[in-house]
């Protein structure tokens, strides 16, 4: 599956993005194509730069790490995204959601929250995409059924380290 991780830090140099970066490099040792896409105080890319990008790499799921600092911006891109097409899955993740799921889910177009550390949640929120894991069953995760807000049981920690890239 063709994953979109996004990165955006309006007030910051660009940096390289660690924590995209390890769910990154865990979802490619377990078969997704992965594409980071790292937006910084000084990015120059366009909306049409994303609208072109969207549609030649055709993610199925797109990934935004949420902060305080970030959220109208993610707010933004998720609706922007569902315009392009809305069959794209849309997960956020870090603390501000971590902490606020409800409040994400019902004012941005998403489709999951990751809550905690993200490898397992999102490789699980890719499976349920596919159609072999049952969505009530991902760790970790909050979702919308039926327009009711959902939560998943929770995640683990890390405890097998061996088992990360």
């Amino acid at each position: 599956m063709n994953v979109l991780l996004i990165e955006i830090n309006p007030f910051s140099p660009e940096s390289i993005p660690i924590s995209i970066g390890y769910i990154g490099a865990f979802l490619k040792s377990n078969g997704s194509n992965v594409k980071i896409l790292n937006i910084g105080e000084n990015a120059n890319v366009s909306r049409a730069d994303l609208y072109n990008f969207i549609l030649e790499f055709k993610p199925r799921l797109v990934g935004l790490s949420t902060y305080q600092r970030n959220i109208l911006y993610v707010l933004a891109i998720s609706k922007f995204i569902k315009a392009i097409d809305h069959k794209i899955k849309i997960v956020l993740g870090g603390p501000q959601t971590t902490f606020m799921p409800a409040v994400a889910l019902k004012y941005i177009p998403v489709d999951y929250i990751c809550r905690g550390e993200g490898e397992f949640t999102i490789l699980s929120i890719i499976q349920a995409i596919e159609g072999s894991n049952p969505v009530s069953k991902i760790m970790g995760a909050a979702y919308k059924v039926d327009g009711e807000i959902a939560e998943g049981p929770p995640a683990t920690s890390y405890e097998k380290l061996d088992l990360y890239p």
